[in-house]
């Protein structure tokens, strides 16, 4: 009488071995899974506040310009709404874009600022994000100090 103890197969060993691959496998999906949501919401808070700061920062340099102009009424800041069927990450690149368009009127005197000017520079505008074009159509301007431009976009392809 033979005594087998702790004593395997080549068989019995390649299915031990297929097994704990397949569990690593699949514990690491699990754990994909599980924080993939998490690192996509870090990196668009990350890329917003990044922008936050980008937008804080132009205003300070134009407001700080503008101090010599103290008795004019000063754009202080813009405010994009942007409407769009598109996910969050397309409609903060859109918004960072239009933002670019339009931070040179921060600092100056609304009673210089041309508003069609303005107007014609993003009402029927293509901006490109990821290789996609996105139209954007102009709903309306308000020209005050905290200025607000609210629009449209439609992707185009």
């Amino acid at each position: 009488m033979k005594f087998r103890f702790l004593t395997l197969t080549r068989h019995e060993l390649y299915q031990l071995l297929a097994t704990f691959i397949l569990g690593l496998i699949i514990g690491a999906l699990v754990i994909n899974l599980i924080t993939a949501r998490q690192i996509d919401q870090l990196i668009y808070k990350n890329k917003e506040l990044t922008n936050q700061i980008q937008a804080q920062n132009d205003e300070l340099e134009k407001l700080e310009e503008s101090l010599a102009n103290r008795k004019w009424k000063v754009v202080q800041n813009i405010k994009i709404i942007i409407e769009t069927e598109e996910n969050k990450h397309i409609k903060q690149q859109l918004e960072e874009k239009l933002y670019e368009l339009l931070k040179s009127i921060i600092g100056r005197q609304m009673n210089k600022i041309d508003g069609t000017l303005i107007s014609n520079t993003i009402d029927d505008r293509v901006i490109l994000v990821d290789s996609a074009n996105y139209k954007i159509n102009l709903i309306w301007l308000l020209l005050q100090q905290e200025t607000i431009v609210k629009v449209e976009a439609t992707s185009t392809d």
